[in-house]
């Protein structure tokens, strides 16, 4: 994608004002008229300054001080005071290039003289809100010009750059984006440096940042550039609001960050003329406008993005004066990236081959025959470029948060289906595993090819079926090897190439050999270390991660450990190595001694790794962990015998039958694959433990999370997991009616309710999911919980909007009742909208749960007493809100399944469409529950009756197992009976 250049190639007249005859206007010229007189006579008294200096009659030296004394007398008055509208004198000497001027070292010294006696001069903005230090960065720089580094004496003589660099012009570019648009490689890093970050990341018009500008492909290009663009995000990062969760300050206009910038293919942009510009694509004031970005116009991935063309380098173009680019750093720079060839120095190189003059075959087509240096140059272009965008995506995988990256790295624009890849694997809430179990996790997980981080347990994956069973996989010298499995599965199935973080809790007896742990993390590029095994060696750490930042060591006070940790062949032979953790726990020595190995360790440490943080902390005192506690009520142990419940019992014939059909229809894939539209349901709870959901369900949307672990580090509680198992238990019973439902998972925050008997979700977390909900167009939204929330609350406002939206968006949205019985009332999300599904529990006999309360605040019951659920008794109007949107899901999936087996008669097929659409209505799903399926007179309308339809659908089968599916499309057709 190609962004807007305006400050490339500027047009460095004032657009003129447009003059009519009001009288308004005729005051507005007089004005006009005046600056031009009064930049006429600063011009004119300029080229007199300039006459006299190139005469010899005024000497820049402290020795001829009265020369430039009679100097300032003459010209000071005009020339060091700047006109209150309009250029000033700096503004004329680089537009004015008609003017003679003096050899460049006087001109150097004429320009500091103006600056440093002048200071305000520099701040001064043109008509086009330009400074002269803006306009001298984007001066067309020729070799026959002597002014050529007139933005260099500029940035040399005044006593503080800084806030000067932040003055933008009318587009709202300074002159850091000036200067990257430019490619200013020989004082770039100067000006990065000078700038503060909110100058370094400030916006265009466009909201673009000058990182945006410098990660393009026809900027990026040449090994000092690499520097500059590190040194950018590093400077930019720090502007970045510390806490915040949203990633707006890197996103442009049309939602793009950085990274889609610099992704791309030059040669597709070739086949549509290299990215030239339609001369129609001009502003008023004749700079280029770049067409907006039409998402509908091309469909883009971050490795096709077009590039313009540009020609091969010259010797002409810009050498470094005053500050070369620093080389990127080894640790985390760009010079080091993975299987990617050396970087080739910029401008010509010796023995190069010369260009190969265009035959008059490739003139007439318009062609042009590379060298073979253009060629190299070309490839070592396309190198580079692919190092910007891997730099680009560790840099913000270290820095931001995993919502932050996803929004940084995934557009659904432009990369359609990646934004389900995971950008961490967090096991912990997990307890031990089988390898089936694990395997059936893993299978269901996407993941990006760098990950933030990989955090494990004190867990054991086990070959048994059992995974409480001790047996473990053991090497030959006894120590375990079952986590490798972790790690190779998600380097061999699932192409994870880098993970920036490990966390693993080895700290069970035996713990991993060393032969598993190098294994295991060798090759992956880990830059933070965290394994937990007791007194490990450092030469393990060696092997395994050598280009490691950051190590976490846990000690037992072992004198001869610590005595090698921080020996010259220790952790000295880690050459990134910044910090140092250690925890210390106490071993057979006695406190006193211990304390008296760790004192003499810190002092070996600060002679061999004087540079290197450490930290030294004693083990801290685990808080007693509270049982977290659902929505709803569970009863230990086994279910007590229970009287069968005629809903549950048909709705499972019902699923039974949908199986039966699916395996005899003969379809090598899923109906549920087959059918036009797929049945997605958000599923907001705390959680999915997919390795508990039913084998032939379908598969999982994907999921978010917005439960933080520990914000600090940026890690999170997984969506693939649950703090409480109640949203497995949703998960559970929605498939329970509705097996082909694709569920997207949203993990809630959470915390301990008041009376610390129960979890209570955040209203602010609540919003953000209905909104990812919205963004993913799911049918269905599942909300098996209430938030009280005072109208004063700033997070009740985002949730009442977020419900709304959802709710205008067409979306079908169940929530529970309260469930406090007598002192029941509206709470959120029921309270923002009446088109929302409220659903209450019923017992057996359809009779309403007396926890629901006042039945007026309640649209439907459901099953809710009692359910039998994975072997436990489960009670509340949670499972019977999962249940109403479980038969919402399959009302729609029935009528997609007759839509499927409509023949080829369009007009048919159109008004079964517009039936499913009809029924995504908040209204005919309301009428359809009450009327068509039926509710029971005895619930007061409220329980709905589901055996008339489904029931009969079962007990009317068509005896021929091959046409199964065609009873599923007549129960489609009653469903619609009123729609």
């Amino acid at each position: 994608m190609r962004l807007s250049k305006d400050t490339m190639e500027r047009d460095f007249e004032p657009a003129p004002l447009p003059r009519t005859g009001t009288g308004a206007e005729v005051e507005e010229d007089s004005d006009s008229d005046d600056e031009d007189n009064n930049e006429e006579q600063l011009k004119n008294t300029l080229k007199d300054a300039l006459s006299d200096i190139i005469d010899g009659k005024v000497s820049f030296t402290p020795e001829n001080s009265q020369s430039l004394a009679n100097f300032d007398r003459q010209y000071g008055g005009i020339l060091l005071h700047p006109p209150e509208k309009g250029s000033n004198v700096l503004h004329l000497l680089v537009t004015q290039t008609e003017l003679r001027k003096p050899e460049p070292e006087l001109l150097g010294h004429f320009v500091t003289y103006l600056v440093k006696h002048g200071n305000e001069l520099l701040e001064t903005q043109d008509g086009e809100g330009c400074t002269p230090l803006i306009r001298a960065i984007s001066a067309k720089k020729k070799r026959e010009r002597k002014d050529e580094r007139m933005a260099e004496w500029m940035i040399n003589a005044h006593p503080n750059i800084g806030p000067i660099l932040a003055i933008s012009d009318r587009q709202n570019q300074n002159c850091i984006h000036a200067a990257v648009l430019k490619r200013r490689r020989q004082y770039l890093p100067r000006l990065i440096k000078e700038a503060s970050p909110t100058t370094v990341a400030a916006k265009d018009s466009s909201g673009n940042t000058p990182l945006h500008y410098a990660v393009q492909y026809d900027i990026c290009y040449g090994q000092k550039w690499l520097g500059i663009i590190e040194e950018l995000a590093k400077k930019s990062e720090k502007a970045v609001p510390k806490g915040s969760e949203e990633a707006v300050p890197d996103l442009n206009e049309d939602g793009l960050s950085p990274y889609f910038t610099t992704s791309g293919d030059k040669d597709r942009n070739k086949e549509k003329g290299g990215g030239e510009v339609p001369n129609n694509q001009k502003s008023p004031q004749g700079k280029t406008e770049f067409p907006r970005f039409n998402p509908k116009s091309v469909f883009l991935t971050p490795d096709t993005v077009p590039r313009p063309n540009r020609p091969p380098k010259t010797e002409m173009q810009s050498r470094s004066r005053i500050q070369e680019a620093p080389r990127p750093s080894d640790s985390i720079g760009l010079a080091v990236l993975g299987g990617l060839p050396p970087i080739p120095p910029d401008g010509p190189q010796e023995n190069g081959s010369a260009i190969t003059t265009t035959s008059a075959a490739d003139q007439k087509s318009g062609g042009y025959k590379k060298s073979t240096k253009e060629q190299e140059t070309s490839r070592a272009d396309e190198d580079i470029s692919k190092r910007v965008e891997q730099f680009l995506k560790l840099h913000y995988l270290r820095n931001r948060s995993e919502q932050q990256c996803s929004t940084i790295l995934y557009s659904r624009q432009l990369t359609p289906g990646l934004e389900d890849q995971l950008l961490n694997f967090d096991l912990f809430e997990r307890a031990n595993m089988t390898e089936d179990d694990f395997g059936k996790l893993i299978d269901t997980l996407k993941f990006h090819e760098f990950l933030q981080y990989i955090a494990i347990p004190k867990m054991r994956i086990s070959e048994s079926q059992s995974p409480t069973d001790e047996k473990t996989d053991r090497d030959e010298q006894g120590g375990r090897t079952d986590l490798s499995l972790v790690f190779d599965e998600l380097r061999s199935s699932k192409g994870v190439k880098r993970v920036l973080k490990v966390v693993v809790d080895d700290s069970s007896s035996p713990p991993h050999s060393d032969e598993t742990i190098e294994n295991s993390l060798k090759n992956l590029g880990v830059e933070i270390w965290d394994w937990k095994r007791l007194d490990i060696c450092s030469e393990v750490i060696y092997n395994a991660a050598p280009k490691v930042r950051e190590v976490h060591l846990y000690s037992t006070g072992n004198n001869a450990v610590l005595r090698s940790w921080s020996d010259h062949g220790g952790l000295r032979k880690l050459e990134n190595l910044e910090k140092v953790h250690v925890e210390v726990k106490q071993g057979i020595e006695t406190t006193k001694r211990t304390k008296q190995y760790v004192e003499e360790f810190k002092r070996r440490m600060r002679d061999v790794l004087p540079h290197v943080v450490l930290t030294v902390q004693e083990p801290k005192l685990q808080p007693k962990k509270l049982a977290n506690q659902g929505a709803m009520s569970a009863s230990a142990g086994p279910t007590p015998p229970m009287d069968k419940n005629d809903w549950i019992d048909c709705m499972k014939n019902f699923r039974k039958l949908l199986y039966t059909a699916e395996s005899n229809h003969g379809n090598k894939k899923k109906t549920w694959e087959s059918i036009e539209t797929q049945i997605k349901i958000a599923l907001i709870d705390d959680g999915v433990d997919i390795a508990r959901l039913s084998p032939g369900t379908a598969r999982l949307e994907g999921g978010r999370t917005f439960c933080s672990r520990d914000e600090t580090k940026h890690m999170y509680h997984p969506y693939y997991a649950s703090a409480t198992g109640h949203g497995t238990l949703m998960a559970q019973s929605i498939h329970e009616i509705c097996p082909s439902a694709r569920l997207f998972v949203l993990r809630l925050e959470d915390h301990r309710s008041v009376d610390g008997h129960a979890r209570q979700m955040t209203a602010k977390s609540a919003a953000k999911a209905i909104h990812a909900a919205i963004e993913r167009d799911v049918h269905i939204i599942s909300m098996s919980w209430t938030i009280d929330v005072k109208d004063s609350d700033p997070s009740g406002s985002a949730l009442d909007r977020a419900v709304k939206a959802a709710a205008e968006k067409g979306i079908l949205m169940f929530c529970s009742a309260s469930d406090k019985g007598a002192n029941a009332q509206y709470t959120y999300p029921a309270k923002a909208t009446t088109n929302i599904f409220k659903i209450g529990a019923a017992k057996d006999s359809g009779a309403v749960d007396e926890w629901v309360g006042d039945q007026s605040l309640i649209d439907f019951t459901f099953p809710g007493n009692k359910v039998d659920l994975e072997g436990n008794q489960v009670s509340g109007s949670s499972v019977a809100t999962a249940y109403a949107a479980g038969l919402a899901a399959l009302i729609l999936y029935c009528v997609q399944v007759r839509l499927y087996l409509t023949d080829d008669d369009e007009e048919k097929k159109t008004k079964v469409r517009e039936q499913f659409e009809a029924l995504r209505k908040h209204d005919k799903m309301f009428e359809t529950l009450k009327h068509t399926i039926g509710t029971t007179e005895g619930s007061g309308y409220k329980f709905v009756q589901v055996r008339a339809i489904f029931g009969d659908a079962r007990n009317k089968q068509d005896k021929n197992p091959d046409r199964l599916l065609e009873v599923i499309a007549r129960t489609g057709e009653k469903l619609c009976a009123r729609v």
